[in-house]
């Protein structure tokens, strides 16, 4: 346990500074524009920022495969709420992790944070789906679904 006490105390220092320089970087657009109603599409809380951010880089769409005649086909199906989180966040990381190394990762972060939630467009949010050549209805998908958690 003493052990990761270093480790943890090093995240929460990065998640510290990430929001940090989230709430800097808003503060600084909110007194640069001078106009009310711009001032007001500014979102000042990083929690809320982070929030949008995760939304807006989690997918909606995953594949998955199911046999059909001798041939297994990729099928398109909505992805549960807590697994978009999750491959949000991991994508905002990996995001982070790719850009230059010499920057610290709470500022790297931050900015990935911040184009997600104003849905500027990065190489690592486009996703491709590849849709089956034929429809599936939603209770043949949960039947694939049944079956297969009780094998």
């Amino acid at each position: 346990m003493e052990c990761m006490e270093p480790f943890i105390l090093t995240l929460i220092r990065v998640y510290l500074q990430t929001f940090a320089t989230i709430k800097r970087i808003q503060l600084g657009k909110y007194y640069k524009t001078t106009d009310p109603k711009e001032r007001e599409k500014i979102e000042l809380n990083p929690w809320v920022v982070f929030h949008t951010a995760v939304n807006n880089a989690g997918p909606v769409l995953e594949t998955m495969s199911i046999k059909r005649g001798g041939g297994t086909y990729q099928v398109p199906v909505p992805v549960r709420d807590k697994r978009k989180l999750f491959l949000g966040m991991k994508w905002l990381i990996e995001a982070g992790m790719d850009k230059e190394p010499t920057i610290p990762m709470y500022k790297k972060l931050a900015w990935e944070i911040l184009d997600a939630a104003n849905e500027t467009v990065s190489y690592n949010y486009i996703a491709i789906v590849f849709i089956a050549p034929f429809q599936i209805t939603k209770p043949q998908v949960q039947k694939y679904q049944d079956r297969k958690s009780v094998v």
